[in-house]
């Protein structure tokens, strides 16, 4: 006679599985938040397409503020970069970073978000708080923590930090307001390198010309 055989039973997924299932949802999210925007993205159409129940979706996310949160943290993630990682000078440090958060900006899915948040934060300021918060996160602060390890005292460097951005994302930010071809791979590297001398050399090293009135 046969030994039976094990009975197969459903059961809750594995840690792993469920994070397969969870990261599988989010990028389903994100490229639907991307292509219809946040008021009109529906978490039934997201769970349907991501091959969830609904129910599933609401297990991970209380509702759509908390999934979008999610994909834009997800997003940012890939901005970060170890600063203990990559080593050299101020300027090496801070040009390497720069084209690293550049670089995943300028992609499809990351400038459509951004519109996203300029066009419907004015009806959802939960998306004004979302983005300023990663905006403080993945920008403002790995600038600042350089400046501090090249000596600056904290509270200056969040000062600088924040100027330092403005200049260096300021033509990706034009482009995504206003229109325009995305930013490619050698101006991201040539943006990059010209905003991390500026602020570290001064507008007028590399120049003849006396810009602040200092050669005799």
């Amino acid at each position: 006679m046969d030994a039976k055989k094990p009975i197969s039973r459903a059961g809750r997924p594995s840690a792993e599985e469920a994070q397969k299932k969870k990261a599988a949802l989010l990028t389903v999210a994100m490229e639907e938040f991307a292509n219809v925007g946040f008021e009109a993205a529906s978490l039934r159409d997201i769970a349907r397409k991501a091959d969830i129940s609904s129910r599933t979706l609401y297990n991970y996310f209380a509702d759509k503020v908390a999934l979008f949160d999610a994909c834009i943290s997800q997003s940012g993630q890939l901005m970060i970069l170890d600063i203990g990682e990559y080593q050299g000078t101020l300027l090496e440090r801070l040009t390497h970073h720069t084209q690293v958060v550049m670089a995943q900006l300028a992609k499809p899915d990351s400038i459509k978000t951004a519109r996203i948040i300029y066009r419907e934060s004015g009806r959802f300021p939960e998306l004004t708080a979302i983005f300023k918060r990663q905006f403080e996160q993945n920008q403002i602060n790995p600038v600042a923590d350089l400046l501090v390890e090249a000596g600056f005292d904290a509270e200056n460097s969040r000062k600088f930090a924040a100027h330092y951005v403005a200049m260096a994302f300021g033509e990706w930010q034009r482009r995504v307001l206003f229109g325009g071809a995305t930013l490619t791979d050698t101006e991201i590297a040539a943006q990059s390198q010209q905003a991390s001398e500026i602020f570290v050399k001064g507008i007028g090293a590399n120049q003849d010309q006396d810009f602040c009135g200092c050669r005799p």
